[in-house]
């Protein structure tokens, strides 16, 4: 009877062990998803007030993902938002919803049965849209406001604004009453978590569109390697100011889609438009600051957008940043060692002399990845420095990253904001071993001399190689 008594208390004992193990770990597991989510969040492009994500969604490419207001995203969710990800206000997302923005690249892929690249296909889900469990959303989609998806569906072509879509096949069930839904909207009645109606102070607050109140922000342009992610690290720690480092992916491909004449400038201007004023939203009480060596070639359409932004042409001196960007494996092919430390999509669209129309495809070709690094360094800091021009000195800083630590606060007297003490710090800092201007070949030194000699003598008169 004893040992019978003993082994049934052990037994108790076991499963009460297990039973706390088991809450303790699933509580560790529960913090550390919040937290990540948390994380995350900070990555997004734009991110408006009253967002609920629970934190099981799984989020591939946050700097591609905008969501606006009233936001709801239920458990086990997937978005893949690498190409473009746009959420509009008031919409309601249920659960184990896929959502992608991209897809494997298998025409003229380089490995079978797909390569490592990717496709980008953007995804717009417009305001007030309510879509289902289980629903699968396709690269390239573009959800009409209003619309209802129910559970099931997978959805590959457009869904007109109020539609209300069955599983497949794909069918239009019918539509919603569009003049209830007018009334309603303008009443500015819009259903919360779990469809409870939301107090009109709660709607009061909803952060802004950069269209319905642009945003006072500045924009740092620079050929990267050069300081800008510490200048966006820096100033973060000024509360008046968001200042965030590569926040909207897309800008990676339409930059040199841009550049490469493949878009023309209204096309670039109305993507702006659409990403920035559209579907951004902003602190009306704080200054942006967004640094991106993507934007050196885009300074004249943003002044079409925001007439009133500001601009810090951010400059390295160009040893550091050749000797940086060789090491990175800048213009490189993928025999590089370090190739695979740089994501794909900076490969992909890197920007070419030849198709930029700088120098004919005879040159590119002939040209190694040390000169065409040099050629990069000249071309952009010459196309940022001829873009600002005719701005007026209001709008428009110089800065050399070398001596940014002593002009801290030069860099916030030029945003408006106040002058919180900053500390300088280094970061993004190269783990690649570079290639130093102490191990420059004679020839290498020529080809810096004659691509980038003449600006860095502008630039950095004290400067020797």
């Amino acid at each position: 009877m004893k040992i019978r008594d003993t082994q049934t208390a052990r037994n108790r004992l076991k499963q009460k062990v297990s039973v706390f193990l088991y809450g303790l770990f699933e509580g560790v597991e529960k913090t550390a998803t919040t937290h990540r989510m948390a994380y995350l969040k900070t990555r997004f492009q734009s991110i408006g007030t009253f967002v609920r994500i629970d934190p099981t969604v799984r989020i591939e490419g946050p700097k591609g993902l905008s969501i606006a207001n009233n936001v709801h995203i239920g458990r086990d969710c997937h978005l893949r938002a690498d190409g473009g990800l746009w959420i509009g206000e008031n919409t309601h997302i249920s659960r184990n919803v896929t959502i992608y923005s991209s897809d494997h690249r298998f025409r003229d892929a380089e490995a079978l049965p797909y390569d490592n690249s990717r496709a980008w296909k953007p995804v717009a889900i417009h305001a007030n849209v309510w879509i289902g469990i289980n629903v699968c959303i396709l690269p390239g989609v573009t959800i009409g406001e209003g619309a209802i998806i129910a559970m099931g569906s997978v959805i590959a072509k457009d869904v007109p604004p109020f539609a209300i879509v069955g599983p497949q096949p794909f069918r239009m069930l019918g539509e919603r009453d569009s003049e209830h839904y007018r009334e309603i909207q303008a009443e500015r009645h819009f259903g919360g978590q779990d469809g409870r109606l939301l107090p009109l102070s709660t709607v009061s607050g909803y952060r802004p569109s950069g269209r319905s109140a642009p945003p006072d922000i500045c924009f740092v342009a620079s050929t990267g390697r050069s300081g800008s992610t510490t200048i966006s690290d820096v100033l973060s720690a000024d509360a008046t100011i968001v200042a965030r480092h590569e926040p909207r992916l897309q800008l990676v491909k339409l930059s040199t889609d841009y550049l490469h004449g493949e878009i023309s400038e209204s096309e670039i201007t109305e993507r702006l438009g659409e990403m920035i004023l559209d579907r951004s939203h902003f602190d009306a009480c704080k200054t942006y600051l967004e640094s991106d060596q993507k934007y050196f070639n885009l300074i004249g359409p943003l002044c079409r957008i925001l007439p009133e932004a500001k601009f810090i042409w951010l400059v390295r001196s160009g040893i550091d940043v050749v000797a940086s960007g060789m090491g990175r494996s800048w213009f490189a092919d993928p025999s590089h060692k370090n190739w695979d430390v740089v994501h794909w999509y900076f490969h992909t669209y890197r920007p070419r002399g030849d198709l930029a129309g700088a120098m004919s495809p005879e040159e590119w070709q002939a040209a190694g990845p040390f000169e065409r690094n040099c050629w990069y360094w000249d071309f952009v800091n010459r196309r940022i420095r001829a873009d600002l021009a005719d701005l007026p000195k209001t709008r428009k800083m110089f800065m050399r990253l070398e001596d940014m630590s002593d002009r801290l606060s030069d860099l916030q007297t030029f945003l408006g904001t106040g002058h919180s003490a900053l500390k300088s710090k280094e970061s993004n800092t190269a783990l690649h071993a570079k290639h130093h201007v102490a191990h420059w070949t004679e020839q290498e030194r020529a080809i810096f001399s004659r691509r980038c000699g003449p600006l860095m003598a502008e630039l950095y008169p004290e400067a020797h190689w």
